[in-house]
């Protein structure tokens, strides 16, 4: 097995991308690669060769992300859309699934992990995606100011795969009232270390359940930086006023309260005419 040269966060490469041929990297989740890689290969056949002293190691499936860690490594994903972007390394995170089983299993064919995969040298990448709506209870004279909903929290997202996150509150669409900001926001937040998920219960609200945590904390305390986001905007219409009613079995008084023209615009009479669509807008 080959040392590692000096590892660098990401590299500046060619600005073409071109097919995968390695054998071992051809079912990997992507079918384009570019070069020089970390290891300063200029051509795929010399990263190929590199990649190929790993095959006995591979064989063993002594860890099911062994393969796909050297792929990434070796042989960078090169996105067609922007080849021109830097490539970057795998997660700390990878590595370490990709070295568990296979240290052992290294010695037992006489060899070890190579000083230069240490899993200390690649970046923690965690992430955090939140779907959240504000509201202002404008009915409360003395709670005017607005708050945040949780829609959707998707926590603690290793190599950028939602599906590998842990589900902290299930998807819940919204539904627009006459007291709601008509933007629901979409938020990626990167963080070094994964929350705890057990202890996320004590940034909730006791006083209102409906809107459930105090991010701010969570941000603040997990030092978790903003990387994305994008917002939608909504429209307030009869369906999602007959929704409200219907899933939060509370009284059509006081889900229609505020809304001009109820009872006609809200309530029994929207019950026998129901659109079948909530309009939106990006």
């Amino acid at each position: 097995m080959v040392a590692l040269l000096c590892l660098v966060g990401s590299l500046h490469a060619d600005d073409t991308c071109e097919e995968i041929t390695a054998p071992m990297c051809k079912n990997i989740g992507y079918t384009l690669t570019k070069f020089p890689n970390s290891f300063g290969h200029e051509k795929q056949d010399d990263a190929g060769h590199e990649i190929h002293k790993f095959s006995p190691l591979v064989q063993t499936g002594c860890s099911p992300y062994l393969q796909q860690f050297l792929c990434e490594l070796y042989i960078p994903q090169c996105d067609p859309s922007k080849p021109n972007i830097p490539i970057t390394l795998p997660s700390r995170q990878l590595c370490e699934k990709a070295k568990q089983g296979c240290d052992s299993t290294a010695s037992d064919l006489g060899t070890s992990w190579p000083e230069g995969l240490k899993c200390d040298k690649f970046d923690s990448d965690y992430s955090t995606l939140l779907m959240v709506t504000g509201y202002t209870e404008s009915s409360n004279k003395h709670d005017n100011q607005p708050h945040i909903y949780t829609n959707w929290m998707v926590a603690n997202i290793a190599n950028g795969q939602v599906s590998s996150g842990i589900t902290v509150k299930e998807y819940e669409g919204p539904q627009p009232t006459p007291n709601t900001d008509n933007k629901v926001y979409f938020l990626l937040y990167h963080h070094s270390k994964p929350l705890e998920i057990s202890s996320l219960g004590k940034y909730s609200n006791p006083e209102n359940s409906r809107y459930q945590l105090d991010i701010d904390a969570i941000l603040k305390d997990n030092n978790m930086d903003l990387t994305a986001s994008k917002y939608m905007l909504m429209e307030v219409d009869e369906y999602s006023r007959f929704k409200s009613i219907q899933d939060s079995h509370r009284p059509e008084s006081e889900v229609c309260k505020g809304v001009i023209g109820y009872p006609k615009l809200c309530g029994k009479t929207l019950r026998k005419n129901v659109p079948l669509t909530i309009n939106r807008k990006r």
